[in-house]
């Protein structure tokens, strides 16, 4: 979540019109060859904007793969409790790789909806 507020707080701040661009614009208007500066100084707000979009799809898929990964195992507990003193598998791999499967469809049908 930390990280998440730190993205939100900088794509407020990097936001057009935002706090950054601004300033910016505000110390650039006293300043000889104006036009040119304004257009670097929105070059780099551009890349910066990229950087930052690239760094949140990034951490929402990191985040994805997490969720998937603690339901995968939330329900590889299950059924090891409810089958516990019954037939039981030594193949905790292959059941923990078969649950993240059935979780990650899970997670994409409910992004479908």
């Amino acid at each position: 979540q930390d990280n998440q507020d730190k993205v939100c707080f900088l794509a407020q701040q990097l936001a057009h019109d935002g706090d950054i661009e601004q300033a910016m614009m505000a110390a650039l208007s006293s300043m000889p060859d104006e036009d040119e500066l304004k257009e670097e100084m929105r070059v780099f707000l551009q890349e910066q904007r990229e950087r930052l979009k690239a760094l949140s799809i990034v951490n929402v898929k990191a985040n994805r793969e997490v969720d998937v990964f603690v339901h995968a195992l939330d329900a590889l507990k299950e059924d090891v409790i409810t089958t516990e003193g019954s037939a039981q598998t030594d193949d905790y791999d292959g059941l923990l790789t078969s649950k993240i499967v059935s979780s990650r469809q899970a997670l994409r049908e409910t992004q479908l909806d």
